[in-house]
C-alpha cells in the first residue's frame, strides 16, 4: 500500500488540490494553514478550479447524490471509483444530502492545508484542513480506501 497526502491551496480566489505535501524548513502558519509565497502557490502542481465554480457546484453544506457524483472536487480525489461509491454512501446511510466538501476561508497570503476525508457522521465528508477530529483521515492514505469502502 502507498501512503499520499493530499493537499488544498488557496490564492486569489484559486484553488489548487494535488498531492505531496512538502513542508518547508521554516514553516509559517496562519489560520491554521502553511502559508506560501506566491511563487510557491504558483509552482504547486495540481489540478486548479476557481473558488467561484466550486461555490456553484456546493460547498460548506450537504450535497444532493447527483451533486456528489458531478461535484469537481470529488472527482479529483475519487478518480474512477467516484462512480461506484456515491451511490453505495448514499444507500448506506439512506441520505438525501452528504458527501460535503468544506473549504476553508481564503486567507490575506496563499496558503496550503491538508485534505481530509472524515467521516464523523458515518458519510464522508471533505474537509480542507479546518475542524478536524479524530474520525478525520487524509484522503488517499492508503491507496484503494474508497474501493474498500464500496466493497462494505
Amino acid at each position: 500500500m502507498e501512503d499520499s497526502n493530499t493537499w488544498i491551496a488557496y490564492w486569489a480566489g484559486k484553488v489548487k488540490i494535488g498531492e505531496g505535501f512538502l513542508m518547508s524548513k521554516n514553516p509559517q502558519l496562519q489560520n491554521r494553514g502553511l502559508v506560501l509565497t506566491e511563487a510557491q502557490f504558483d509552482n504547486l502542481t495540481g489540478v486548479t478550479f476557481t473558488r467561484l465554480d466550486l461555490e456553484k457546484a456546493g460547498v460548506d453544506k450537504p450535497l444532493t447524490q447527483t451533486q456528489a457524483s458531478i461535484h469537481p472536487v470529488w472527482k479529483t480525489v475519487g478518480g474512477s471509483v467516484l462512480e461506484r461509491y456515491v451511490p453505495v454512501e448514499f444507500q448506506r446511510y439512506d441520505l438525501i444530502g452528504a458527501m460535503g466538501v468544506y473549504l476553508a476561508p481564503e486567507l490575506a497570503v496563499p496558503t496550503q492545508r491538508p485534505l481530509v476525508l472524515a467521516g464523523g457522521n458515518g458519510w464522508s465528508d471533505l474537509i480542507a484542513g479546518r475542524n478536524l477530529n479524530f474520525s478525520a483521515r487524509l484522503v488517499g492514505v492508503r491507496k484503494g480506501a474508497l474501493e474498500e469502502r464500496v466493497a462494505k
